[in-house]
């Protein structure tokens, strides 16, 4: 059985590791294609927990020459041995691979933060302003925030 989208190619081999072995070929690498790909392996992952009463379902994704990821269903004693030897790496790797995810996923704005705001200067509230916004005062510049509350009826 095969079943073939722009992203993946979706196959039950014929020679699987357990019964409910579902492989996803991917077509591509890319982060939010992978996401994508692994969202529709949670559904074949249910399906199998559902339907073949598995005790619980692994994933094993490889992004090597062959991107895929193999959605298998599990039961106790089923005799498949998928542990691996951990990868040691040398000391500050981790932070140095950290510190890039950090800056890809949570960019730095350059801007420069707000100017604060002077409390002390008290403002007498508008009668036709929207309450919260009577003490808003147009020559703080125009905030787009602003703009969308006081055109709430």
């Amino acid at each position: 059985m095969t079943l073939e989208t722009g992203l993946f190619a979706m196959e039950v081999p014929a020679k699987g590791a357990t019964r409910g072995h579902v492989r996803f070929a991917l077509r591509s690498t890319a982060p939010e294609e992978v996401g994508t790909v692994a969202l529709c392996g949670l559904v074949a992952s249910a399906v199998l927990f559902e339907r073949l009463k598995a005790q619980w379902t692994q994933f094993v994704l490889a992004l090597g020459d062959a991107p895929r990821l193999d959605v298998l269903a599990r039961w106790e004693d089923d005799g498949l041995d998928l542990t691996w030897e951990p990868v040691v790496l040398e000391p500050g790797r981790m932070d140095d691979i950290a510190g890039r995810i950090r800056d890809k996923a949570f960019p730095v704005s350059s801007s420069a933060p707000p100017a604060p705001v002077d409390r002390q200067a008290v403002k007498e509230p508008s009668e036709d302003a929207p309450a919260g916004l009577a003490d808003h005062d147009p020559s703080e510049g125009d905030d787009w925030r602003v703009k969308q509350l006081l055109r709430i009826p």
